[in-house]
Order: C-alpha cells, then sequence, then structure tokens
C-alpha cells in the first residue's frame, strides 16, 4: 500500500490530509539466460549397426533459467542426414540403418545440436557435439578369397 500525504493540509488539522492506493508492479522477464544442455549430456554415444530406422539413440536435455515460459521453453535443431532429433523432446533417432563395413574410418559421426528459447526478442542459443561411433556386429558370413582350393 501506498500513503499520501499533504502536509500543508495535515498541518492545519483538515481531515482527508491522507489518502490510501495499492500499486501493483508486474516485473517483465529478461531473456538474460541462454540454454544450458544437461550436464549429462555425453560426449560419445555408441549404437550396433543395423539398428532399426527412427530408433531412440538419447533425449537431449537442456534448461533455461529466465522465468517466463516465453524465455525458457527451449526447441532443438540438427542438421544431418543420418540422424534427426524432435524440435520439442530432443530424442535423438537415426535416419537410416548403418553398416559398418561400409562406413569409411573413422566409424564415427559427429551431431552438432542447437538448442534455443523461445523469446520473441534476442532468442538465445547454445550448441552441443555428440560423436555418434558404430559398433560393429558378427553380421556377415566368413568368406573364401578363392572360391576352389586343392588341399594335398
Amino acid at each position: 500500500d501506498i500513503l499520501a500525504i499533504d502536509p500543508e493540509i495535515q498541518s492545519k488539522n483538515i481531515n482527508n490530509s491522507m489518502s490510501k492506493t495499492q500499486l501493483i508492479i508486474d516485473v517483465l522477464d529478461l531473456n538474460d539466460n541462454y540454454p544450458q544442455f544437461d550436464s549429462e549430456t555425453p560426449n560419445d554415444l555408441f549404437i550396433d549397426e543395423n539398428l532399426p530406422i527412427n530408433s531412440t539413440i538419447y533425449v537431449v536435455k537442456a534448461f533455461d533459467m529466465d522465468g517466463s515460459i516465453q524465455n525458457n521453453q527451449l526447441k532443438f535443431k540438427l542438421i544431418d542426414d543420418n540422424f534427426g532429433i524432435d524440435e520439442f523432446t530432443g530424442r535423438l533417432y537415426n535416419k537410416i540403418i548403418f553398416d559398418y563395413e561400409k562406413l569409411v574410418e573413422p566409424k564415427v559421426l559427429k551431431l552438432n545440436i542447437e538448442c534455443w528459447d523461445n523469446a520473441k526478442l534476442d532468442p538465445k542459443t547454445n550448441f552441443t557435439e555428440i560423436n555418434v561411433h558404430i559398433r560393429d556386429l558378427n553380421d556377415n558370413l566368413p568368406e573364401f578369397k578363392r572360391k576352389n582350393q586343392t588341399i594335398i
């Protein structure tokens, strides 16, 4: 509550020398925090070759310390031909079936994941990199180099 007093009127002992009102101050959130990836976000993930398309590889998590929904709601983006990410949930998934034997060395794919907040003015962005290692499975039959051989 705010109390306003008119000293000139109050010194003359006139009624109504004071007035009282309620002032409501609405503090707006400033978008001053950048999204932060969860500290448990790994630098390296390992997946097996032949993993079915659209398999969940990992769920990326991030947070923003801003106080309003407008400034702390986050979205994810990944530009990659082999992997995708759900914009809202952070679910990382494969778009193709990997064949270890057909991959070139090193058998590691680097993913650059972007996270940004939903601020209308001056949205904040952050990035993380995850290396996805493709593991070899014993999925091929042995082959002889020469088809017909004589052993004595």
